[in-house]
Parts: C-alpha cells; sequence; structure tokens
C-alpha cells in the first residue's frame, strides 16, 4: 500500500515540479503543524489505551513536496480517519456502555449504603440533640446534689442529734437491766442536753421538736418505771435466804447509772427507795450477825480466873506458867488470819482465847462496813460525810449493838490480861486498817469497844497490884523459913513473864508510839508492886549481902526474860538494867 502512495506522489510531482518559493514556506509550516498533531493525537491514543492501525507516519510527510500531493494525502488520510473515528467511537460507546453498566451495578450496591448513611445521620443529629438534652440534665442535677449537699451539711448534725434509733426504744422496753443496758440513760440524757441546746436558740425553728421532746419523755418514764422495778427486785433478793449482800450490790454497782437517773427525774422515788435499801440492810446485817454470833459463842473458851494473878499460889485448871508464857497468842495481831465461818464455828471442838472470838466477830464486822461504805458512797452518790454516815448509823447501829454487848460478855469476869490488851490492839489495828481505807464512819463504835476494853484492863492490873501485896506476907514467911537468896522467887518469875508478855504487845507499828496509854501506866504501876514487894521480902535477911544477892538474882531473872524491843521496851529494860548495876558487888 505504501508503495502505491509513493508512486502517485511522483506522479503528482512530476506536474508540480514548478513551484514557487512561498509555497515552499507553506508547506515547511504545514509539515511542522501536522507533525505536531501526530505526536499529541498518538500520545493521547497511548493514553487512552488504543492503538490505530493508520498514523500519519504512515504517510512520509517528509517526502511531501506540494500542496497537492498534500491534499492527496489529506484527502486519504481523512477517510482513514473518518474509518478509524467510527472503530474507535464504537470501541467507546462499548466501554461507555461498561462503564455505564458498573455504575449504575455500583449505584445499586450504594443505594443500602446510602440509605444507611442517611439513616445514622439523622440518628447522629438526634443522639447530638439527646446529648445536649443530657448535657443540660446533668448540669441541672449537679446543681441539685449541690444544693442538697449544702443542706445535708447544715441538717444532718441536727438530724444526728435529734434521732432515736428504733434500736434503742426496744432496748429500754425489753432488754434485761445490766451494765450495756444503762448505755440507754447515756443517750437519754444526751438528747436531752442537745435539744435543750436547739430549743434555747431563736433562729433555728425545728418542727419535729415535740415529738422528739414527747418520744424522749416516754422513753424517760419507762426508764424511771423499769429502774424502779429493777431496785425493789434486788432489796426484795436481800430477804431470801442464803442470800450474799455483795452478789446484789455488784450488780446495782454495775447499773449504778439507773439511781443517778432517778435522783435527778424523780428525786422522791429515789429517796424512798434509799431508805427501803437502808431498812433492808439494817434488818439483813442484824439478822446475819446474830446468826453468826450465835456460832462464835458455841465456842470453847479458856476460863482464865483470878488464880493467874500475881502472887497466888492456889491450884486452877489453868497452870499459870502456861497462861503466862504468852507464846503464840501474839500472832494474832502480827498476821492477817482468816476468819473462822460459822460453819465450822459451831462444830470446832477446839478450846480458844477470849481474842478469837473478838477477831472474827469485828473483823467480819470491818469488812461489811467497809463494803457497805463503798457502796453507799458509790451507789447513792452520798458525797457529804453527814449523809453517808446517817445512812450507815442507821444500817449498823443494831449490829454494833451486839459487837458491843459481845465484847462485854467475853470480858467480862475474866482476868486474862493478855486476852483484854489484844483485843484492844485488834480495836486500835482495826482504826488504823480503816483510816487506810478511808472508812471514817467506824469510829464511834471502835471507841466504844476501847472505852469497855481500858477499864477491864486497868481492873486486872488493880488485882495484879493488890495480888502482889497480899502475897508479901505469905513469901515472907517462907523465905524465913529457907533463908534461900540463890534461887529466885515463884514471884519474879511470874512478873517477868507477864511483864515480857505485855511488853511484846507494845512493839508493833501501829501502837508503839503510845506512851500515854493506860499500858504504860499500868506497867510502871506493876513495877513498882513488885520491886516494893522484895523490898519488903528482903527485910527477911539481916546481912546486906544477902539482902544484895537476893535483889540480884530476882532483877537479874527478870532482865533475861525481858526484850528491848521498841521504845517502851528499852525503857523498862533499861530501868532494871540500873537496879541489877545498884546490887551487883
Amino acid at each position: 500500500m505504501r508503495q502505491k502512495q509513493r508512486i502517485s506522489r511522483r506522479s503528482i510531482s512530476r506536474h508540480q515540479q514548478f513551484q514557487d518559493q512561498d509555497n515552499t514556506n507553506k508547506l515547511e509550516l504545514l509539515k511542522q503543524v501536522l507533525n505536531v498533531r501526530q505526536e499529541e493525537e498518538t500520545e493521547l491514543n497511548e493514553q487512552n489505551g488504543y492503538q490505530s492501525d493508520y498514523t500519519l507516519s504512515d504517510f512520509s510527510v517528509q517526502d511531501v513536496y506540494s500542496l497537492q500531493e498534500l491534499r492527496f494525502l489529506t484527502t486519504q488520510f481523512s477517510e482513514q480517519c473518518k474509518d478509524f473515528s467510527m472503530r474507535t467511537w464504537k470501541h467507546e460507546m462499548a466501554a461507555q456502555e461498561d462503564y455505564s453498566n458498573i455504575l449504575v451495578n455500583t449505584k445499586a450496591s450504594l443505594e443500602p449504603l446510602i440509605r444507611y448513611l442517611n439513616n445514622f445521620e439523622v440518628q447522629l443529629k438526634e443522639l447530638s440533640l439527646q446529648m445536649e438534652f443530657l448535657q443540660e440534665r446533668s448540669n441541672e442535677l449537679n446543681q441539685q446534689i449541690e444544693q442538697k449537699n449544702k443542706i445535708n451539711r447544715k441538717l444532718a448534725p441536727i438530724v444526728n442529734d435529734l434521732v432515736i434509733p428504733p434500736k434503742v426504744i426496744l432496748s429500754v422496753l425489753n432488754d434485761n437491766i445490766d451494765a450495756s443496758w444503762t448505755k440507754n440513760i447515756i443517750f437519754i440524757k444526751e438528747k436531752q442536753q442537745l435539744l435543750s441546746k436547739y430549743t434555747e436558740q431563736d433562729e433555728l425553728q425545728i418542727k419535729c421538736s415535740p415529738m422528739v421532746v414527747k418520744v424522749l419523755e416516754l422513753l424517760k418514764l419507762t426508764v424511771v418505771e423499769r429502774s424502779r422495778d429493777f431496785i425493789i427486785n434486788q432489796i426484795k433478793l436481800l430477804r431470801k435466804p442464803n442470800c450474799s449482800s455483795q452478789v446484789i450490790q455488784k450488780q446495782l454497782l454495775d447499773c449504778k447509772l439507773i439511781y443517778s437517773f432517778l435522783k435527778e427525774n424523780s428525786p422522791e422515788l429515789a429517796t424512798q427507795l434509799r431508805k427501803a435499801y437502808a431498812y433492808t440492810m439494817r434488818w439483813y446485817y442484824h439478822q446475819n450477825f446474830s446468826k453468826y454470833l450465835y456460832s462464835l459463842e458455841r465456842l470453847e473458851y479458856r476460863t482464865v480466873p483470878r488464880d493467874v494473878l500475881l502472887g497466888e499460889t492456889v491450884d486452877s485448871q489453868l497452870h499459870v506458867n502456861e497462861y503466862l508464857n504468852l507464846g503464840t497468842r501474839a500472832e494474832l495481831i502480827n498476821s492477817h488470819s482468816t476468819l473462822m465461818p460459822a460453819q465450822i464455828a459451831e462444830t470446832n471442838q477446839l478450846s480458844y482465847y477470849i481474842e478469837t472470838g473478838f477477831n472474827n466477830f469485828n473483823g467480819a464486822l470491818l469488812d461489811n462496813v467497809s463494803t457497805e461504805y463503798l457502796f453507799l458512797s458509790q451507789f447513792f452518790e452520798l458525797y457529804k460525810f453527814d449523809e453517808v454516815n446517817d445512812l450507815f448509823k442507821l444500817i449498823f447501829q443494831p449490829t454494833f449493838t451486839i459487837g458491843i454487848n459481845y465484847t462485854k460478855n467475853l470480858i467480862r469476869g475474866t482476868f486474862d490480861i493478855y486476852g483484854v490488851l489484844l483485843c484492844i490492839r485488834l480495836s486500835q489495828l482495826y482504826d488504823y486498817e480503816l483510816q487506810h481505807r478511808k472508812i471514817p464512819v467506824m469510829d464511834d463504835y471502835i471507841n466504844l469497844q476501847l472505852i469497855n476494853l481500858w477499864p477491864h484492863f486497868q481492873i486486872i492490873i488493880d488485882e495484879n497490884c493488890e495480888s502482889l501485896k497480899k502475897a508479901v506476907p505469905k513469901l515472907a514467911v517462907q523465905l524465913h523459913k529457907t533463908k534461900n537468896t540463890l534461887i529466885p522467887l515463884v514471884l519474879t518469875q511470874q512478873f517477868g513473864q507477864l511483864i515480857a508478855g505485855l511488853l511484846k504487845l507494845t512493839t508493833h507499828k501501829v501502837f508503839e508510839t503510845e506512851q500515854t496509854e493506860p499500858l504504860t501506866v499500868g506497867v510502871s504501876r506493876l513495877s513498882n508492886e513488885f520491886e516494893a514487894a522484895l523490898t519488903k521480902l528482903s527485910s527477911s535477911f539481916k546481912d546486906s549481902n544477902q539482902k544484895e544477892l537476893f535483889f540480884y538474882n530476882n532483877f537479874y531473872l527478870v532482865l533475861t526474860m525481858l526484850s528491848d524491843d521498841g521504845k517502851f521496851a528499852h525503857d523498862i529494860v533499861n530501868h532494871f538494867e540500873k537496879l541489877l548495876q545498884a546490887y551487883k558487888s
């Protein structure tokens, strides 16, 4: 085909050999234009993915030398282009149809997504509106919460102060009265104080105040009623046989707030209950100590007749030397001995001196007095001495009378100087113990005991002095017959034992400083009477050496028996040492 074209170009060129220069220039310009267009079309086709079978390159434009040839070539090229354009158009249409089908299918596929997105957009707008509404609502709620918090901060203390839990009400009504139940009393007192504080504030008006006042008043009346019944029941228990007052008192002390509450809210009732308790305990102590005294009276007591007096020579049931030897009797005031129970006292077959019965009765009385005094002070809240002393006397006066009469019976007709002095020392120990415990309500009783004991002790001293005087004539007759100056008198031995025993009872820390008591005077009187008796007896010896030897042997025996423990004993020992030195050859 190219060959044919070349032939045609040659034929054309024969007819146009004579072209002017102007046409040549136009032709060159056209070639440049055509070449540019060719390059553009080729590039465009390559970009569009098409490849033409005919291009301008197939026609050697460089070989065109005339316009006629160029027109000819252009005409043929236009026909070819039309043919090519038709094919291209069909191809483009087919591709366009494919694209249209793809678009239709794609659009059909995207319709649900579009609807979903449209619906999502609508929902998103609604959700946005709801979120805005919730935000506004949240702000409103936050403001309301803040306001409520402010109100709560103001009202919470008031509510907590005035609220009365149902648990407390049920406890006041139904629980047993014990130490834990008294917490309800503390609760009611606190509520009453708080309510009074709020009602006094004029700027604070509490609408529930009347209701709270009514509930508290009902609770107060209930507590008063239950407390009254509880105390009455405990008092009734004291009248039952074999009932221990310590157990009842402990139960009352565990709930001592109930009486304090009664005293504040019902003073008259509290006074009546206190009197009821006092009279009940008056009967209780009188009954129990009467029974205990009956048991102590069944003990066998050693009788100490006048035969044990100094200078007596008549045989008695109780050997004089055995009696005058104090032995272990002094241990009673130096040790805290256990009191004898009533059951043992009733069946005990041993014999005792009078200080045993005295110590058991008054020791038990001392313990009960201490316990009762502390109970009266703590439970009834008696802080003034006159109040507690009056109530104490009301309770113990009959019992004290029993104790005084018992002491009188013990010492009546006895010449047991040791026993009487031991009872005196025990009374002084009781007084010391009461001072140590700070219980001053038994002083009158102890003083009354001493008032009964000291005179009897002086009576026994007087009897010994008289007995010494009466013994001198008999002893003088014996000395006149024997003329024995080496052996001390039996009277001297008895005197030494008696003085040694009495001095042992002055060495206790409680009463060793008592220099003005009747014991000091009594020992001095006995010493003087003994020295006077020896002086009278020495007249039986005419020889002065015998007299001095007589004095020396008797004073030496006395000195060996004495101990210088204590100031008073030391003075007595010094006195006899001086006498001994005076007659020492």
